[in-house]
Parts: structure tokens; sequence; C-alpha cells
């Protein structure tokens, strides 16, 4: 794997390989119709709150920093470091129960083509699953057919020790805006 200069990159290569296999992976799961073709809005945000006005069902992907202190390779001049990446997941359904079961297959689906792709197309050297957590959007009581979920996973990488060394890789910056698929 080539070193990467940021958890940006973690969550760019995180997202194009949720957009490239996660319709797929709901296929596979049984999860077949209007609903489970298609994410409507993909972003990336500082907190996965921020996508609750979004195009649903919507994917959000934040990271709120590394795990551990990251551990350095004078062989190699890199960092190996392991940053939490969260895939947020908000759906509609026809009702609470409906709602409720959409994001948790939603949620199924993202673990699942993680944990299948885990090099995130050759940029991380490992994707771990560590957690899954579902909630009523904004309430119960008041929407009982909007939800969220979040699926948690560590991303393991080698990071750029010294940028002065040359053969820098590319750097793919976050959207600035909600790309809409």
């Amino acid at each position: 794997m080539p070193p990467i200069v940021s958890a940006d990159q973690l969550c760019v290569a995180l997202e194009d390989t949720l957009k490239t296999h996660l319709v797929a992976t709901m296929a596979t799961l049984g999860y077949v119709d209007d609903d489970y073709d298609r994410i409507k809005t993909w972003q990336q945000v500082p907190t996965l709150a921020a996508l609750t006005t979004a195009q649903l069902p919507g994917i959000a992907i934040a990271s709120p920093g590394l795990v551990a202190p990251p551990s350095y390779s004078a062989a190699s001049g890199t960092y190996t470091a392991t940053w939490r990446l969260a895939v947020g997941i908000y759906v509609r359904g026809r009702d609470h129960a409906d709602t409720q079961a959409r994001t948790r297959n939603w949620c199924a689906g993202i673990r699942l083509t993680a944990l299948g792709h885990k090099s995130l197309g050759g940029v991380a050297k490992r994707t771990t699953w560590t957690g899954e957590e579902y909630a009523d959007r904004p309430g119960r009581e008041t929407a009982r057919t909007l939800a969220g979920g979040v699926v948690a996973l560590n991303v393991t990488a080698d990071l750029i020790a010294d940028p002065t060394a040359g053969n820098l890789p590319p750097v793919t910056s976050t959207p600035t805006s909600v790309s809409v698929q």
C-alpha cells in the first residue's frame, strides 16, 4: 500500500468503495427495490448529523481522528496509524417498523461492503468493524418515518513521515459540495 498524506484520503477511498460496491452488496443480501437501488446523497461532513437535511437515502462519512497513537518505522520512513471512520446512513420508510428495518439493512450492507473490500481500493492496510448503532431521527414521536444508523470502522494505513523524501502520492480532496448519485 502506498503511504497516504491524510485521513481525508481514507474517507474518499471509503466513499469510492461504497459507491462502487454497495448496491451489489444490497442485491446479494436480497434487498432489491427502489429504496435500495441507490443512495441519493453522498457527503463528507465534520459530523454525521450534518446530513439530516439531505435527499434520502443519504450517506455521510466522517472521521473523528486517530484510535491510538501512530507507530513509526525508521526502515520505511512512515508512520502506521489507525483512524476511526464513521459511515452514517439516513433513510425514510413507509412507517416506523419499515424505516427501522431499512436502517439496519443499509448498515449491514455498508459493513459487509467495507469488510469485503478491506483495502478500500488499495489505500488501506486493513479495515475492521468496530461498532454499529441505530437511532430515530429526530425522535420517534416527531418523525416515525425518518431514521439513521452509523457503522464505525477502524482503518489502518501508512502515513508519509517526511514530505521532502519525494514520491508524494496525489491527494484527492474531499468534495466541497454534496454530490448526488
